[in-house]
């Protein structure tokens, strides 16, 4: 095994996305508060990723402690090595912490980290790592990839509880996958031939924001990936590149979506934090709304 972390993104398993737990109340609040116990040792990574000073092996989740950007690795060694309650164990903590991208952190004395790596794909994690050099940059690459955004997006909707139709889920993976080609809703469905009126319709019967609100979601979350995995480049240069005007617009537009800013967006890794918070201030305020009035 080499010294250094090699990284493996993965595509999750979801045959039909998997079953939609439904919300414990408006926003979730079961989820968001109180410990996740796992039979496994958790690195807990937070911002800015550096060892020992960012990083908290711990047997139990103490959720009070997650900030965006966090990431929870478990860590895999030959001596506890259990694919079952492995795949039953991520599958938990991603229900009770949709904001948190899980992966797994495969110890030197598995002996043939590649292979196992594969056996990892099926617990539906973002990416396996496995040698000795810092998680956080070796985690760059994994949990800033596009490719396969669109799925995992319709798969989180799911572990938020969101229950859509397959109809839905197609349009919004669709959505989130090709958002960097469009800036008008209208043209994207036009391509994947879906009508704008029957599209609109099909949001709105289920309560949720319309397609151009969507978009405008996944145009971010695209903008805030290529900011993290290139942090070292001018925030300017990222909005001229993304198609901004200019840094103030990309700042407006990061706060309008997510009520966050660039340079938050370019320490932390990782998308969840940000649809999280965009679901909550469209989708759950607005349904609380409608019941209310």
């Amino acid at each position: 095994m080499n010294s250094s972390h090699t990284a493996i993104p993965f595509p999750h398993d979801r045959p039909g996305y998997g079953p939609a737990a439904p919300f414990s109340e408006p926003g979730g609040s079961a989820r968001s508060y109180g410990r996740a116990a796992t039979l496994y040792p958790i690195l807990h990574l937070r911002p800015p990723y550096t060892p020992g000073a960012t990083a908290v092996m711990v047997r139990e989740v103490d959720t009070t402690k997650i900030v965006p950007g966090s990431v929870l690795a478990l860590h895999i060694t030959a001596r506890n090595i259990n694919w079952l309650e492995c795949s039953e164990t991520v599958r938990g903590l991603r229900h009770q912490l949709p904001s948190v991208p899980v992966v797994l952190s495969l110890a030197p004395d598995i002996p043939d980290g590649l292979f196992l790596a594969g056996q990892a794909a099926r617990a539906s994690v973002r990416a396996v790592v496995s040698g000795s050099a810092p998680l956080g940059e070796s985690l760059r690459r994994p949990l800033t990839s596009t490719q396969t955004l669109g799925s995992d997006v319709v798969e989180w909707l799911g572990l938020f509880g969101l229950r859509l139709t397959p109809t839905l889920n197609h349009l919004i993976g669709h959505i989130f996958s090709r958002a960097p080609e469009y800036r008008e809703v209208a043209d994207l469905l036009r391509e994947i031939g879906a009508a704008e009126s029957s599209t609109r319709f099909r949001f709105r019967k289920k309560g949720l924001p319309g397609p151009s609100r969507w978009l405008q979601a996944a145009r971010g979350l695209h903008a805030a990936l290529r900011i993290q995995i290139d942090p070292d480049r001018s925030i300017l240069t990222h909005a001229v590149e993304i198609g901004y005007a200019d840094h103030s617009a990309l700042c407006h537009q990061m706060r309008r979506l997510f009520g966050t800013t660039p340079a938050m967006v370019r320490e932390t890794l990782g998308w969840e934090w940000l649809l999280e918070r965009w679901v909550r201030a469209n989708i759950l305020i607005d349904q609380r709304r409608d019941l209310a009035s």
